[in-house]
């Protein structure tokens, strides 16, 4: 994938975003990162991204909250470790770009493929809805019925912790 340059104006930048991002991250490490793309060349979905591994905590370090709350490159994370286990300085990408999901949530930011899946777990209690295939292949196999998961201890859950208004707010992203 090539890389799309892009104009930067001042009123991008957000001096202070990579110190917040540091406090909510409880480390500093952040802050020491010498761009030597090591996340980046050991993260799984690099080959796929707009913005590499390394470019997002690039991208923080110079203020652009923004550029990297609208992006899709932060959902696409596989969660492997892979960055922060070989990090020389020890800035742990994959919890960076968590905090940076939850704050592009909370911007209404939030991929249209994610909220949907939000809500049928909230609607359903479970993410892959019991489907009458499965139930068939179920009792082939000689299994127990299944019973579903009491939606409402979800529902109650999203009410308390917020997410209950993240998902019903609607415009997000990208499918």
């Amino acid at each position: 994938m090539t890389a799309v340059k892009q104009r930067v104006e001042d009123s991008d930048i957000d001096p202070n975003f990579k110190y917040e991002l540091a406090n909510i991250l409880g480390e500093k490490a952040l802050l020491h990162c010498f761009q030597c793309g090591t996340c980046t060349s050991s993260c799984p979905v690099a080959d796929d991204v707009d913005i590499k591994p390394h470019q997002v905590i690039g991208m923080t370090l110079l203020g652009l909250k923004g550029k990297l709350l609208q992006s899709k490159t932060i959902w696409l994370c596989a969660a492997c470790l892979e960055c922060a286990e070989n990090c020389p300085r020890g800035v742990r990408s994959f919890y960076l770009q968590s905090v940076l999901k939850n704050l592009a949530a909370r911007a209404n930011n939030l991929p249209e493929g994610i909220r949907e899946e939000g809500e049928i777990i909230l609607t359903t209690g479970l993410a892959i809805p019991i489907s009458s295939g499965i139930l068939k292949r179920r009792e082939k196999l000689g299994l127990p019925d299944l019973t579903p998961p009491a939606a409402e201890t979800f529902q109650k859950i999203a009410e308390v912790t917020g997410l209950a208004s993240l998902l019903s707010k609607k415009g997000g992203k990208e499918k």
